[in-house]
């Protein structure tokens, strides 16, 4: 009885590390595949239609944000100097979403650079699995979403994660 006990004792700590390295090892191999972002075409604030189709090839940056949100109105700065620093030089698209209502009154009140979309129904939200706001997704040049953040970001944060698409 006892060999196959001290068997046992010495084959827990080998499955174990067994089951370890694979569980690694397929974590190891989803790093760097990205899904492909979720297309849309939503209208602007001036009437004009955006899809994220007519992007590729290009890096984009988008915000889904409510009017009275206070992250979103703190955010809105942030999105506006990134939008100023790097359109031109690295081609960067950054998009406004607007859900809910006085998205109009949020782009004048933030002096808003960069184009507002209105996702009235907020079927573009739904598709993005937004449940609160600000909620930023940042699409590569391939069309895939490289970060998606349901929280608020700082200044820093926000430029640090743009190197995964500029």
């Amino acid at each position: 009885m006892r060999p196959s006990k001290t068997l046992l004792f010495r084959l827990i700590p080998l499955v174990t590390m067994l089951g370890v390295v694979v569980a690694l090892l397929l974590w190891w191999s989803s790093i760097g595949q990205r899904e492909q972002a979720i297309d849309f075409r939503l209208p602007t604030l001036d009437g004009e239609w955006v899809s994220l189709s007519a992007l590729q090839g290009e890096p984009v940056l988008f915000t889904f944000f409510l009017s009275r949100c206070p992250d979103c109105n703190r955010e809105t700065a942030y999105f506006n100097d990134i939008y100023e620093n790097y359109r031109e030089s690295h081609s960067l698209n950054v998009l406004g979403i607007g859900i809910g209502e006085e998205i109009e009154e949020f782009a004048e009140r933030n002096a808003v650079l960069y184009p507002v979309l209105l996702d009235t129904s907020m079927e573009v939200a739904r598709a993005y699995g937004v449940s609160r706001v600000p909620h930023t997704v940042l699409v590569d040049r391939q069309g895939r979403v490289a970060a998606s953040y349901s929280t608020p970001l700082s200044y820093e944060e926000l430029n640090d994660a743009l190197q995964m698409i500029l």
